[in-house]
C-alpha cells in the first residue's frame, strides 16, 4: 500500500470516486499528505463513508472525518504498480 504520489494519481482517484453509485457533485478542497478533503453530494440508503469503507477498486480508503457534505479521507493505492502514461 502506497500513498498517492502525483496529481495524476489523485485525479484518477477522483474519477473512481465519481463512479460510485449515488455520488453527484464533487468538489475537491485539498489533497496533501495522503489526505483528500472533498465536498460531495450523495444520495443513497447508506452514508457515503460506509460505501467507501467497503472498498473502492484499486484503492484503500479510510474515512477520518465526515459531516453532512464533507469527507476527509486517507487514500492509498493497493499496489506499487505505476500505470503507463
Amino acid at each position: 500500500m502506497t500513498p498517492l504520489p502525483t496529481p495524476d494519481d489523485w485525479h484518477r482517484f477522483e474519477l473512481a470516486l465519481r463512479r460510485v453509485r449515488g455520488v453527484g457533485q464533487l468538489k475537491t478542497e485539498y489533497y496533501r499528505h495522503s489526505v483528500l478533503k472533498v465536498r460531495v453530494s450523495f444520495t443513497g440508503a447508506d452514508r457515503l463513508a460506509h460505501l467507501l469503507r467497503a472498498g473502492l477498486p484499486g484503492y484503500r480508503v479510510r474515512v477520518i472525518g465526515e459531516d453532512r457534505k464533507t469527507l476527509q479521507i486517507l487514500v492509498a493505492s493497493e499496489s506499487d504498480e505505476r500505470r503507463p502514461g
